[in-house]
């Protein structure tokens, strides 16, 4: 039996409100930051892995701070080997039926500003998104393949990397 590393779901029309009220929880725990909701699950309609993707947003100084709360007060786990330039990864599964990416990042980092740019985007062009939605599902039928889990990573990131690149040189 092959193992599925990156499974396709479709959208779920539950989504905003997961993380709607996710938002709110790390809110009283962590007080004014910036809470983004990104990633397949913030666009109407594009289907995906099914993870709320959140992102975090401090002062690089506060940092270290913030990260001990998550995982202190949260609940989240850290993910030491999550190799996102720029952030600090951390899961959150089976809470409210739904599997949480809470993205801990700083201001001014480009990776996030590019995230909201390109989800922005996709929200604005329902074709494109439809299209990406596309070549995400063969990404994951080509990742599933592969025995492991880098070389499934690999294949779902090289799948869909031209028309991301499109997509980011149009915004």
């Amino acid at each position: 039996m092959n193992t599925i590393w990156y499974p396709h779901t479709p959208y779920d029309i539950k989504y905003p409100k997961l993380f709607e009220n996710e938002k709110q929880r790390i809110s009283k725990v962590l007080g004014n930051v910036i809470i983004e909701h990104f990633g397949s699950t913030a666009v109407p309609n594009l289907g995906g892995k099914g993870y709320i993707d959140i992102y975090v947003v401090v002062n690089k100084k506060d940092l270290d701070k913030t990260s001990k709360i998550i995982q202190e007060k949260l609940g989240y786990k850290y993910k030491e080997h999550a190799s996102i330039k720029n952030e600090r990864l951390f899961h959150l599964r089976n809470t409210n039926k739904a599997k949480y990416h809470l993205h801990l990042t700083y201001i001014n980092n480009p990776d996030f500003i590019q995230a909201i740019k390109f989800r922005d985007y996709l929200i604005n062009h329902p074709d494109e998104a439809l299209e990406y939605e596309e070549i995400k599902k063969i990404a994951s039928v080509n990742a599933n393949k592969e025995l492991t889990k880098e070389n499934a990573k690999r294949v779902y990131m090289d799948t869909k990397q031209s028309l991301i690149e499109n997509i980011l040189s149009k915004i």
